[in-house]
């Protein structure tokens, strides 16, 4: 899903090994970046954007105009189809190379976190493209907290503890791979195989538990399995600095290393931090955080800094999503 690719408030790093990084600002002026997207458009590669302040919407990229142009709620009013919401996820599809999904909101219209899909690419087509994903029922799907395009499909989670799986193209309806036993908000999952997942939940009272699945009911609970504490705590015995409680809002397998048992969990927006599991997270290491790379940590090498070092394909939407290292 993710490339050797940085951003972070509208700034989009490259690196090559001949070169010094080269930084061009490309962000949405009066939009808030809330999940970006590489579409493979034949060959080429188009970047998607959603945005959910302001200019609000699905944004597509018009590299010869060189500007953001809705795709959602274009400003040309002889355009059918407009839906004036904001936008939170949006994920291409590998598994049907036109489609992309995204989620939008639109309060007014009672429409919260909905998912919609185009089968142009994102694009205009040329009028709106972007229609209601439906589940098996015929019933919209509302409510989605993540979404992950993988080459067995697209699946989507939502915060009533359900993920879908639509394996098929934008046309086909979506079915439930896993639900959670009490109905637990799905904060972050990822697709290892069309057999194997790795699903991360947060009940009303942010209690956090992580499960695996085989995406057809047998599912396995390692939440007693998880690190204890932040790795400060872990590394030195102590929490000296701040709080050094356990935090994940993001879960990635490495594809590089067979099997799927290669996971990372990351969280934190105050204290980032991030665990490895080599086999399906029935063990962890001590993990990196913030507070190891301050001085009075005590634990000086494992920092946030010397995650990166070690894991260098990384993409960083605000803290990072997935270490493919």
């Amino acid at each position: 899903m993710r490339k050797l690719v940085f951003f972070s408030l509208g700034i989009f790093l490259t690196a090559s090994a001949l070169a010094a990084p080269i930084k061009e600002n490309i962000g949405l002026y009066g939009g808030q970046v809330s999940d970006i997207e590489a579409v493979d458009r034949s060959g080429s590669t188009e970047l998607i954007i959603a945005v959910d302040s302001s200019q609000r919407g699905v944004f597509r990229w018009h590299d010869s105009a060189g500007r953001w142009g809705s795709v959602t709620n274009p400003v040309d009013t002889t355009i059918t189809g407009h839906i004036p919401g904001s936008a939170a996820l949006v994920e291409a599809n590998p598994n049907s190379a036109t489609d992309v999904y995204a989620t939008l909101t639109w309060n007014s219209s009672g429409v919260f976190s909905r998912l919609y899909v185009s089968d142009n690419y994102g694009d205009l087509d040329p009028n709106v493209s972007w229609v209601e994903s439906l589940d098996a029922s015929g019933a919209v799907i509302s409510n989605v907290t993540a979404l992950v395009g993988h080459s067995s499909g697209m699946y989507a989670g939502t915060r009533d503890g359900v993920i879908l799986l639509n394996v098929g193209a934008a046309t086909d309806t979506f079915s439930a791979v896993f639900t959670h036993p009490s109905g637990d908000e799905i904060v972050a999952f990822a697709v290892a195989s069309s057999s194997l997942g790795y699903v991360v939940s947060s009940s009303s009272s942010g209690a956090l538990n992580l499960f695996s699945t085989d995406w057809a009911g047998t599912d396995t609970d390692l939440t007693g399995f998880l690190p204890a504490a932040a790795p400060v705590e872990l590394h030195t015995g102590s929490c000296p600095i701040t709080s050094c409680a356990l935090e994940i809002n993001l879960i990635g397998v490495d594809p590089i290393t067979p099997g799927g048992g290669s996971i990372f969990i990351a969280g934190s927006s105050t204290n980032g931090q991030a665990f490895k599991s080599s086999d399906g997270g029935l063990t962890w290491n001590n993990g990196w955080d913030y507070q190891c790379s301050l001085a009075s940590s005590g634990c000086a090498g494992f920092s946030i800094e010397d995650f990166l070092e070690q894991c260098p394909g990384l993409f960083i939407p605000s803290v990072f999503t997935q270490c493919l290292c």
